[in-house]
């Protein structure tokens, strides 16, 4: 609501920003791993999963560690993205 424009503004404001864009009705996953970092294309994996099961990426962030990636679904993605990376990354293990 009104507060979501309220923190957007005093961001805008206090950090110098030109644009603050708030984008509504998206929840973030973190898939987060020590050994990420080592495996070529893991970001592509992930989001190639995702993309299989029709799931929309809306964002996407990873840090310089290279040890988690944060990817925006639609809220109504949520549970399938969660459900996707676990059942592809944790449960079965990654495939070579």
């Amino acid at each position: 609501g009104n507060s979501l424009y309220a923190i957007a503004e005093a961001f805008r404001n206090e950090l110098g920003c030109e644009e603050v864009k708030i984008i509504e009705n998206i929840s973030l996953v973190c898939i987060v791993g020590r050994g990420m970092r080592s495996r070529l294309g893991m970001s592509g994996q992930i989001f190639g999963e995702l993309g299989n099961k029709q799931i929309n990426i809306r964002t996407i962030s990873q840090g310089p560690n290279e040890i988690s990636i944060i990817v925006g679904v639609d809220d109504k993605d949520f549970k399938d993205a969660i459900r996707t990376v676990y059942e592809r990354f944790i449960e079965k293990g990654e495939r070579k």
